[in-house]
């Protein structure tokens, strides 16, 4: 209620027995004396407060020439309401512009600013420009936002799915008598929220999620799309390229902006509000005992009970629905699907290559012969590395991690085996440069050391230096 609306019921409320029993003549001075010695609750500040024999008095006339009294006791609606004429143009572009650059700042700061700027004027005051802050809706933003907010929803199943982590209000019992917070990664459907699939967790790593998700997507089949914030696991390599093989668009909510997978924040409510408060009691909860209620919570009473926007089931709701999902490839396909692909040299001398600080070898003797080779693998896993084809993406062979021991007992195969030439032909290249040279008719450019000896076997020049 406005504060108008607060002081035309103040004011009806004192003058109004008036209307209603009307008085006698001549004693209306006398019941307008005993109202003004009232205390009415002011409806401003809240307190205690006397109004005089003037004011009640004029009230009373007021209300009793208008048809409609509680309208005619509201206060009066200035003249210059909703205009700021007191902001000259330069003022206004100075509050815009800095507004702009500084969304966070608070009002008082770009009041402050606005009075060193122009330090030997007269400028507004703190009042006026909180009033332009608010006509030009310009409100303090904690986090920079450049687009409305606008709900929305797909048409189709399938469409988009939601994901998201959420770490529990309790802890859980862990077989080494540890107690630690669970996490609940939950995939829902945008059109029907229906939950896809929902687990619970220790860790939230790439390998958890991606986990969850192979078995969200063998449930229901391959959406369109994808909405997740920008956690370190959504943004993994292992799952982004997982998501980009499968064919699936990944959209990432703006940082700070929960409201953009609003679905999937208000189904933690529902989650904690009912199925972990029926759990509250439970000294002895463990994972195992957690995941397996949660999923027959899921089944039994979220997915089957009316979702008060769809007015339907979300099982009901799915079952309807147009799809737009694709069918989902076997367990071995999504598990190569979530791997990351890198580029390694290959050691010339034994062909091996490394990855995180491990040594693998490349066993068959075709593919030694690579420079440069990519790999699909997973960091959390290191039994299921591949040599794929750059361009076509097939797996060429599996790599294996080397094995020393195992190698110092291993016979060494026969990469090549060099053929000795026993020919004495001249190769061709060289029988070409002495057919070009015969033809040029220069002789050799050397003496031969015979043709300037003696029988004797000294030389000329030095039989001649002797004499």
């Amino acid at each position: 209620m406005s504060i108008h609306q607060k002081t035309a019921e103040l004011r009806f409320a004192v003058i109004g027995e008036l209307l209603n029993s009307p008085v006698a003549k001549g004693e209306l001075c006398l019941k307008l004396k005993v109202l003004s010695e009232k205390l009415w609750k002011d409806p401003r500040t809240g307190t205690p407060k006397k109004y005089g024999y003037a004011t009640v008095e004029r009230w009373y006339y007021k209300a009793k020439r208008s048809p409609n009294p509680y309208d005619a006791l509201m206060l009066k609606k200035r003249s210059d309401d909703g205009r700021i004429q007191i902001f000259d143009e330069k003022t206004k572009t100075f509050f815009e512009n800095q507004y702009q650059r500084h969304p966070r700042w608070t009002v008082k700061l770009h009041h402050d600013n606005l009075v060193a700027w122009r330090p030997s004027e007269k400028v507004p005051c703190y009042s006026s420009t909180r009033r332009l802050f608010a006509q030009q809706g310009w409100h303090r933003n904690r986090t920079v936002v450049t687009k409305e907010k606008r709900s929305y929803e797909v048409p189709f199943a399938g469409g988009l799915w939601h994901l998201d982590f959420h770490h529990a209000r309790r802890m859980v019992l862990m077989p080494n008598g540890q107690r630690v917070v669970p996490i609940c990664l939950a995939i829902m459907d945008d059109c029907t929220r229906l939950c896809c699939h929902i687990q619970w967790f220790i860790h939230e790593t790439a390998e958890t999620l991606s986990h969850g998700f192979m078995q969200a997507l063998l449930k229901r089949g391959l959406p369109r799309a994808l909405m997740s914030d920008n956690g370190a696991a959504m943004v993994s390599a292992e799952f982004t390229q997982g998501l980009m093989r499968l064919s699936i668009q990944h959209d990432l909510t703006m940082p700070y902006s929960p409201y953009q997978n609003g679905k999937q924040e208000s189904f933690w409510g529902n989650l904690e509000g009912r199925l972990m408060a029926l759990l509250e009691n439970d000294k002895t909860l463990t994972l195992e005992k957690l995941n397996h209620l949660t999923g027959i919570w899921i089944e039994q009473e979220y997915n089957s009970n009316v979702h008060s926007e769809l007015k339907q089931s979300p099982v009901n709701k799915w079952l309807e629905s147009e799809k737009v999902t694709r069918p989902s490839p076997s367990l071995t396909v999504l598990r190569q699907c979530f791997r990351r692909e890198i580029v390694r040299r290959v050691r010339r001398s034994d062909a091996t290559f490394t990855i995180d600080a491990k040594r693998f070898e490349i066993l068959p003797l075709v593919y030694r012969g690579l420079r440069k080779i990519h790999i699909h693998y997973a960091k959390w896993d290191f039994t299921n590395v591949d040599i794929v084809d750059p361009k076509t993406k097939v797996i060429l062979t599996p790599a294996y991690p080397i094995d020393l021991k195992q190698n110092s007992d291993r016979k060494r195969q026969v990469i090549s085996e060099m053929k000795k030439d026993d020919s004495h032909d001249i190769p061709p290249l060289l029988q070409k440069m002495m057919s070009e040279f015969a033809m040029t008719g220069i002789p050799p450019a050397y003496i031969p050391l015979s043709e300037t000896q003696n029988d004797s076997g000294h030389t000329n020049s030095n039989k001649e230096k002797t004499q």
